[in-house]
């Protein structure tokens, strides 16, 4: 699949400003995935979305799944999964003021793409026609998030932030 954007912005107002004001982006990925049987009652599915943007080039995404049903209607499931957000114009090409020199935001031309490694672990099940279940725990592990940061040319969107999201849904 792949996405072709033409953008045109008319700069107006010397406050801020896209630069350059026309640019051409192309976004294509491609995905795999397969599922097999490990076991009676085990299923492994493995999956591959390669994606690349003008911004960053080739990110890989891989992703893992393993569900066992230890029992009719129920079922333990765990996942590992690698995400990531890439650069928009906002990151890269937005300049405040919109001519040099750029005192309030100096565009982000080292923004790299947001990352996120995503772990879960589930189980559900429907003990009776009428009612059913589902608790999923989860771990995500995010590197290369969003910061300003001050540079001698003046503040710039950078990716030096990180973070950590545990929860039970």
């Amino acid at each position: 699949r792949s996405r072709h954007m033409n953008d045109d912005v008319t700069n107006i107002a010397p406050g801020l400003a896209f630069l350059p004001a026309q640019k051409k982006l192309n976004l294509w990925n491609l995905f795999a995935q397969d599922e097999f049987q490990v076991a009676s009652k085990v299923k492994l599915t493995m999956g591959l979305k390669a994606e690349h943007n003008e911004y960053t080039g080739l990110e890989l995404l891989p992703s893992v799944r393993l569900a066992w049903e230890p029992a009719a209607n129920h079922l333990v499931w765990a996942a590992a999964s690698r995400t990531a957000r890439t650069p928009s114009r906002i990151d890269r090409d937005v300049f405040v003021p919109g001519v040099p020199p750029f005192t309030v935001l100096n565009g982000g031309s080292n923004f790299d793409s947001e990352v996120a490694r995503v772990y879960e672990l589930g189980l559900r099940g429907q003990p009776v026609p009428a009612a059913n279940y589902s608790v999923t725990l989860y771990h995500h592990d995010f590197d290369k998030l969003r910061s300003v940061d001050i540079t001698p040319t003046g503040p710039t969107f950078n990716n030096n932030y990180e973070g950590k999201v545990n929860g039970l849904a």
